[in-house]
């Protein structure tokens, strides 16, 4: 699968995306500071613009967080925040989040998130 580096860090985490699947990936433990947030931030946005300029539209792109093992409150924050204002500029798409059953903090934020944003989906991995 080739996937392009967002931002990785040796041995702590990494946020990785699959253009031709349209997926980020998650994984370790994301314990970084407002601004490190931005720059994730700005990647997303340039994600977006790169597949609105291939495919003029966009119907769906999932955050897979099932490697996430945890996200501080900073960046809790920064999910929620993106995912409302990118949710309420882009109406034609989904955002599909990929949790895992083992990481309770993963399902309270899903919760908390299809309360603001309704229209996100939440697939629960059960391995």
């Amino acid at each position: 699968m080739d996937r392009i580096v967002i931002m990785a860090e040796k041995n702590k985490f990494s946020i990785t995306y699959n253009p031709k699947e349209k997926i980020i990936f998650f994984e370790g433990s994301l314990l970084l500071t407002v601004d490190q947030y931005k720059e994730i931030l700005e990647s997303f946005y340039n994600i977006y613009l790169n597949i609105q300029k291939i495919e003029n539209y966009i119907t769906y792109i999932t955050l897979d967080i099932i490697n996430l093992k945890f996200l501080n409150s900073s960046g809790i924050s920064m999910l929620t925040s993106y995912l409302m204002s990118y949710m309420s500029e882009h109406t034609n798409i989904s955002i599909l989040i990929k949790i895992n059953k083992i990481y309770s903090w993963q399902n309270k934020l899903c919760i908390n998130l299809k309360r603001i944003i309704p229209q996100i989906e939440i697939k629960i991995n059960e391995d």
